[in-house]
């Protein structure tokens, strides 16, 4: 199959609009949820060239993307009419019920507040990366740690010892 014949078929399942009227609350929480999902989109992306594109970790723009995300949360509970605060509440229970002792992996496959716990599916093998092949020859190579388990936290944020203060 070409792209070509993947998007026809595809459009079989495409309409030209909804058969409904959406009404301002619903086009309102449609747009703070899209807003929300924006924002935590930026969070995740100036995370992700931090670490594995070795910018720094730039707490003051982080802040300021992780106020936006509060401010589509906020409108969102808003236009819904939650109370944030029984957002945070509920939230805090469903932690509690679900790791009473605190969060461990072990706790997470045996979770509390599940019956039955669904069946584990067999673990990937991990494999650590030694070399890293990929650079091309007239970029500046970054030194890499031997091992990447040997790599602290702190390193990746610009300090050492894993501390990040």
């Amino acid at each position: 199959m070409n792209t070509n014949e993947y998007q026809k078929l595809a459009s079989r399942t495409l309409i030209d609009g909804p058969d409904f009227i959406l009404s301002d609350t619903e086009i309102m929480i449609i747009w703070n949820a899209l807003g929300l999902a924006g924002e935590a989109g930026e969070v995740a992306d100036d995370i992700k060239k931090s670490i594995f594109h070795r910018h720094g970790l730039n707490k003051e723009v982080l802040k300021k993307e992780l106020g936006d995300v509060m401010w589509y949360m906020a409108a969102l509970c808003t236009k819904l009419e939650i109370n944030l605060s029984d957002v945070m509440e509920d939230n805090i229970k469903k932690l509690n019920d679900r790791y009473p002792d605190g969060y461990s992996s072990n706790a997470s496959i045996n979770r509390k507040d599940l019956k039955d716990p669904p069946p584990m599916p067999p673990r990937p093998s991990i494999r650590v990366i030694k070399e890293h092949k990929a650079i091309p020859e007239n970029r500046k190579k970054i030194k890499q740690p031997k091992d990447v388990r040997e790599m602290k936290l702190g390193t990746v944020f610009g300090k050492q010892g894993g501390e990040n203060k």
